[in-house]
């Protein structure tokens, strides 16, 4: 039943996400323990790469999306809800 949630893209996209961010923890991790380098991956370039997977997931969930987009935004400290229609 795990692998019925990937057949979708509620399922599929997180799945993907987590691969994505996995894989950027793993060349943090090697460049740190086989290249001997104590910084590992840079700062800028992991959140670079973090934003692309995320807005990639995001984008993917997007555009195969069978539900008309809500275009409202909340502000749930503040109360405020901003139509962006």
């Amino acid at each position: 039943e795990v692998f019925a949630l990937i057949q979708n893209a509620l399922g599929d996209a997180p799945v993907r996400a987590t691969l994505g961010f996995g894989a950027i923890g793993w060349v943090d991790d090697y460049r740190k323990v086989v290249e001997k380098d104590s910084r590992g991956l840079p700062a800028r370039w992991k959140y670079f790469w973090q934003s692309v997977v995320g807005l990639g997931a995001v984008s993917y969930l997007f555009a195969t999306s069978t539900q008309a987009p809500e275009l409202t935004l909340y502000l749930p400290f503040f109360f405020i809800v901003i139509s962006l229609t």
